[in-house]
């Protein structure tokens, strides 16, 4: 399941198998931290499996770049895009946290980073290559880096395609909105301008920060079913219909590449896994009535329901989380 990182309340959701999970989900929220108050962005990881894509790009700039193999198994990956830069990042089962910064214009501004978890060895395949420094952090404890120039191409890989044309697609309709908002307020500018007293400094420019977009952006629901295996399809379509049932109103797209329902704000989003399908359910979890502990998690905003097959399909409690959820943001 796709999941947003926390920096405030760090969770090793995802990281349990690493042998330094506390310190690796610290890493992993510094970066979180970083893109949150830099550039405002949600830092969204996915795990490995389903982001093979991301995982090969990086792969194939190591082994181009520098005949490097990384041993150690990925854990989670996660893409994104503001101001120009991709950023791609692959977190491993031993500690190890790789970004790639890749500019789509400035071939000058191009890097691999390699970040080692507080309290893990440096892997053999970089030790021998690679100077660490070591920096200290408040979440992450003493984070040891090091990085190398990218001198090669990888802009034209299918998910750079991808990013290159939602970026395209999303500035283009920037600045047709943009355009449009302009013409109807020009007239109530020049009347405004008339009575406003010069400014000497000038008008101060924002720039507009590209979030990344993925393909499936705002896709119709329908397909994500069709793809999945007839039992968790069953399963899936059963949680629509609950979700349909409790929120009449909401609004039903593919966010993070996956069914995601909205109301004023998101409420519930539906996932799977090799041997589930889960609901998320976004609202502070002392709001649900669950007696019987079947919702999971450990977060301040959100609750999961695994459901392994129709018997955890129980409709009276999903119907009451769902209108929970759903009022929580109406």
């Amino acid at each position: 399941m796709a999941y947003e990182v926390d920096f405030k309340d760090v969770s090793t959701i995802g990281l349990e198998s690493s042998p330094v999970a506390a310190a690796l989900a610290g890493l992993r929220a510094n970066e979180a931290r970083y893109f949150r108050n830099k550039y405002d962005q949600a830092f969204v990881v996915e795990p490995a499996k389903k982001a093979k894509k991301l995982v090969d790009y990086v792969h194939r700039i190591l082994e181009e770049e520098r005949d490097i193999i990384i041993e150690s198994r990925p854990l989670e990956a996660a893409e994104l895009h503001v101001d120009g830069i991709r950023w791609t990042f692959v977190f491993y089962e031993s500690g190890l946290a790789i970004n790639v910064l890749y500019t789509l214009d400035d071939e000058k501004k191009r890097a691999v980073g390699f970040k080692l978890s507080d309290g893990m060895e440096v892997p053999e395949e970089l030790a021998s290559r690679f100077k660490f420094a070591k920096q200290k952090s408040k979440l992450a404890g003493t984070i040891r880096g090091s990085f190398f120039v990218i001198k090669g191409e990888y802009g034209n890989s299918e998910a750079g395609m991808a990013v290159r044309k939602a970026t395209a697609e999303e500035t283009t309709s920037r600045k047709t909105s943009a355009k449009q908002s302009a013409a109807r307020k020009a007239p109530a500018k020049a009347a405004a301008a008339k009575k406003a007293p010069a400014n000497d400094g000038g008008a101060k420019k924002t720039s507009a920060r590209a979030n990344l977009q993925r393909a499936d952006l705002g896709a119709p629901v329908d397909d994500f079913f069709a793809r999945q295996p007839p039992e968790q399809r069953v399963l899936l379509e059963a949680l629509h219909a609950m979700i349909e049932k409790a929120a009449p109103d909401a609004r039903a797209s593919i966010k993070w590449g996956m069914p995601y329902y909205e109301l004023k704000r998101g409420f519930c989003a539906l996932y799977t896994a090799p041997s589930y399908v889960g609901l998320n359910l976004m609202a502070p979890p002392e709001k649900f009535d669950d007696p019987e502990g079947k919702l999971e998690g450990t977060g301040k905003t959100m609750r999961h329901l695994k459901v392994r097959s129709a018997a955890d399909l129980d409709e009276g409690s999903i119907l009451r989380w769902l209108k929970t959820a759903a009022a929580h943001h109406s």
